[in-house]
């Protein structure tokens, strides 16, 4: 029982390591909001095909068209085309005098799912030469008219990138609000720091950019649910194609609308466990994004911290007590700069939530 508890006790000092080198590099960055400063000054202008997901989703379809309409990036350069996945809401009616729009209306076989639907769709186009990349983007979320210009800086310097969602507090009970802070902070800490340490994070299928000849080598995508998502940002980093997160790409969503699904447990297993022979390599991202996904959650540290400090208490461990009850401490206070850098301080966070 001691020797497993002292591998625990040396799993939580690596990863507080690890958090703190997340944190420091957090501090850093203003190369992001430089990239924001000076985007529509980019010279490279990449032709986009702007792919949206819809599934009875009128309302938000029309607005986020309307949006994509506004946009500052030059009209030549991307083209919309709208996925209708069994529509019964009349969607297709609002775009038949409507040549901003491509539309691909899936009737009569069920109801696809986002994979399967949007694969038909890149299958008809994928031939379309002048198409530099794909975005694709969710039709119950919300843009700003900067959207393309900043999603075009972005895929300039990256293979692939998600970017920011905006969760509306409207409608939401309590336990959502608490979901919708963790995911900002995740977003704003977690995904930032590591992509400003050249680490990969997960795919976000409801807003996800990505060169067109990434996908046409990885033979497609994979946006089923999130697992599927997990899966698919692991073969990108193993690719060496590795899925980067900017904030810069920003969109908006209703509380209603947003799921705060998380992988399951037992798929990340599953993951490292098919990974492990592909390990020896020197792709370094990707052997980094496998181990990743043995990071702990909050309630593991806790219970993993109580349960070593009261064998320390009772019994003789490895190290002090002492020793222990520090390295807890710096946990904790890591913990709190990484709130700093998330910019969300405890009041925040009430506020948020309340």
């Amino acid at each position: 029982m001691k020797y497993i508890l002292f591998i625990l006790y040396i799993y939580l000092i690596i990863y507080t390591l690890y958090m703190f080198v997340l944190a420091c590099r957090n501090l850093k960055d203003k190369r992001i909001t430089l990239e924001k400063k000076y985007s529509a000054y980019d010279s490279i202008k990449n032709n986009l095909a702007v792919i949206i997901y819809a599934h009875n989703n009128k309302a938000g379809l029309e607005e986020l068209v309307n949006e994509l309409k506004m946009q500052d990036y030059p009209l030549g350069n991307f083209k919309v085309y709208a996925v209708l996945d069994n529509c019964n809401d009349g969607s297709e009616t609002m775009f038949e005098n409507d040549r901003f729009v491509h539309v691909l209306n899936i009737q009569d076989v069920g109801t696809l799912g986002k994979t399967q639907s949007i694969s038909m769709l890149i299958n008809s186009i994928k031939d379309d030469e002048d198409i530099d990349a794909y975005v694709f983007i969710d039709a119950i979320r919300r843009v700003d008219s900067n959207f393309l210009t900043l999603a075009n800086v972005t895929i300039n310097k990256s293979d692939a990138v998600t970017g920011e969602v905006n969760i509306s507090r409207e409608n939401l009970d309590i336990i959502d609000k608490i979901k919708a802070v963790y995911k900002k902070y995740i977003a704003n800490f977690f995904k930032q720091a590591r992509t400003l340490c050249g680490m990969a994070t997960i795919v976000d299928s409801g807003l996800f950019v990505v060169k067109k000849d990434v996908v046409d080598k990885l033979g497609g995508i994979d946006f089923k649910d999130i697992n599927s998502e997990l899966e698919f940002s692991i073969e990108l980093s193993k690719m060496g194609y590795k899925c980067v997160y900017n904030p810069n790409i920003q969109s908006y969503v209703y509380g209603q609308d947003i799921s705060f699904k998380k992988p399951r447990l037992t798929r990340k297993f599953a993951i490292i466990k098919d990974n492990l022979k592909n390990l020896l390599t020197l792709n370094f991202a990707f052997i980094e994004h496998i181990f990743s996904l043995l990071n702990p959650n909050f309630w593991l540290i806790v219970a993993s911290y109580a349960l070593i400090i009261w064998f320390s208490c009772n019994y003789k461990f490895v190290v002090s007590l002492n020793a222990v009850i520090i390295s807890a401490a710096i946990l904790g206070l890591v913990f709190i700069l990484s709130l700093v850098n998330a910019k969300m301080s405890f009041i925040l966070c009430i506020q948020y939530v309340i």
